[in-house]
């Protein structure tokens, strides 16, 4: 228990600091002239700064600097940290050649490996064919895949929110798992990086005010790289995590390098030449914009850490063929509908939204009719009734002070229009929701209240859905990237990790509750606020998918 409140501590610091040094940051990028200018490859369209890595660094700094016990595994990681922060510092400054970086990285990881004796000695049981071990070019092998995974981190900065969203998701099934190994050192630095890095997409979500620029993705390539590898290198009372494991936990970015680099080599071109076809590219090109394939991208990486926390027991051949099944059908649809020339919307989303707009047709009057009308008033008599089992704890004061929260929120929510700052407050909301379902859930377990939650989320999805028919409201519901990435770490919490660590005064169930009644809720308060008006004569399959 005391693990855990370090723990929280690190991850509280980590996440003020951030808040607090990320504008330094930005301040420190605009007096230097450290700024990202558009290019060919670009998807932004203005100058931006980009230093965010300071503060991530700073903030990662101060945070574990009273929790890391000294030993050769946090010496060897804040030595090669130095190097690595040094080496992405100057190439913001001044952009280096790439040897230069490589070199950089090179010798960030040689100063990890020499001074914690951390050594990748295999891969495992990886084909079922019998362990692949590097015997003596251990050393080498490992400085190859930090090398590697700090470029595959490197590369997938290349939306807002992106990197920093996957890194955060990585980071904390790294502190599951060392959690469990008995590796405090190892959930310290873990849960330092999320914190940071969640401060930091305050400024950094679509569409950023600032970018973490090469100092963020090589130490956020490089903290990751020295997490897996000490990892693998833990066992404790039978308990060890397998190199496939670890490789699951980071398979958006690592596949998302062999793909785009295997491709480049068949084509005859260099494979460090850079172009558009990685994976947040080709989303794009399918018809989605920045803040749905970085959604995408942080799905698909919850999903791929999901299936490692509950398949690590597996054999390390059972992971990888599956990891290959489950990669192949993706990249085969993507290519499939590429070479069809055809948007996502068109070959995935367009039949449901077709099946939409003829229900639409059928009962138009009406549904207009109740959402131009009445849509306000339902939305928020639906919140009203959801604060009301407050007003029936056994502390009265604990509920009305939740009460007063969740209505400044809202307050400060409907006065927000910037996308990125309201998409933090409506992420704050969504907590706030988790907070009031666990509140009530623990306080008032009757049967009556049970059947009253039932009761209220029915009638909520029922409103969400018939919104859905109605285009002018459609766009209300739509989710920033922010907001998925916070309802992606509270299903970590609770339905994966809070069970494993028997941590919970709720039956399993009860939790699985929470997580699914929070959603139409949140979406029940976003048509309280009006979300962002959608055209009564907008494009129709847009908002088709925006809604669904």
């Amino acid at each position: 228990m005391e693990t855990l409140s370090a723990a929280w501590m690190v991850l509280s610091l980590a996440l003020v600091f951030s808040i607090l040094l990320t504008p330094f940051s930005m301040h420190l990028a605009r007096r230097i002239g450290a700024v990202d200018v558009p290019c060919s490859r670009s998807v932004h369209v203005v100058a931006v700064p980009r230093l965010g890595g300071v503060g991530i660094f700073l903030s990662m700094a101060c945070a574990v600097a009273f929790y890391l016990n000294v030993d050769a595994f946090s010496f060897g990681f804040l030595a090669g940290l130095l190097v690595i922060v040094l080496t992405g510092l100057l190439d913001d400054i001044r952009p280096l050649s790439h040897r230069f970086k490589f070199a950089g990285e090179i010798l960030a990881s040689v100063a990890f490996i020499g001074i914690s004796g951390s050594e990748l000695s295999g891969v495992g049981n990886l084909f079922g064919f019998g362990e692949l071990v590097f015997g003596p070019f251990a050393f080498v092998a490992t400085v190859f895949c930090m090398v590697g995974l700090i470029n595959a981190m490197n590369l997938s900065d290349g939306l807002d929110g992106l990197a920093g969203g996957l890194a955060i998701i990585a980071a904390l099934f790294f502190a599951f798992f060392a959690y469990k190994a008995g590796q405090p050192n190892v959930m310290m630095i873990a849960l330092a990086l999320a914190g940071a890095l969640l401060g930091f997409l305050l400024y950094n979500g679509f569409p950023a005010r600032l970018f973490m620029g090469d100092v963020g993705s090589l130490m956020i390539g490089y903290t990751c790289a020295v997490l897996a590898v000490q990892m693998v290198n833990v066992s404790v009372d039978h308990f060890s995590v397998q190199p496939i494991t670890i490789a699951l936990i980071l398979a958006v970015p690592l596949l998302d390098t062999l793909v785009v680099m295997g491709a480049r080599i068949v084509k005859g071109i260099s494979p460090f030449k850079p172009d558009k076809t990685h994976l947040h590219h080709r989303l794009m090109a399918l018809g989605l914009n920045q803040n749905q394939a970085v959604s995408i991208m942080y799905v698909l990486m919850f999903l791929y850490g999901a299936l490692a926390l509950l398949a690590f027991h597996a054999p390390a051949y059972w992971q990888f063929y599956t990891a290959i099944i489950v990669t192949a059908l993706f990249y085969s649809l993507l290519g499939w509908l590429g070479r069809k020339q055809m948007s996502l919307a068109v070959g995935v989303i367009a039949p449901l939204a077709k099946v939409l707009l003829r229900i639409e047709s059928m009962l138009q009057v009406s549904l207009f009719d109740v959402s131009q009308h009445y849509s306000r008033f339902i939305s928020r008599s639906l919140a009203l009734l959801a604060l009301l089992p407050l007003f029936f704890l056994e502390s009265k004061v604990d509920g009305l002070v939740l009460v007063a929260i969740i209505v400044l929120t809202l307050v400060l929510l409907a006065r927000r229009h910037n996308p990125r700052v309201r998409a933090v407050w409506q992420g704050v909301l969504y907590l706030l929701i988790l907070f009031l379902l666990y509140v009530c859930h623990t306080a008032l377990q009757q049967s009556f209240w049970a059947t009253y939650w039932s009761v209220l989320v029915s009638l909520s999805t029922g409103w969400i859905v018939l919104t859905l028919l109605v285009s002018h409201t459609r766009r209300m519901l739509a989710l920033h990237s922010f907001e998925i990435l916070l309802i992606l770490i509270s299903w970590l919490f609770f339905f994966l990790i809070m069970p494993m660590v028997n941590f919970a005064p709720l039956s399993g169930e009860d939790i699985r509750v929470i997580c699914v009644y929070a959603i139409p809720l949140l979406l029940v308060g976003k048509l309280c606020l009006g979300g962002a008006h959608a055209s009564v004569h907008g494009d129709v399959r847009r908002e088709a998918i925006t809604g669904v």
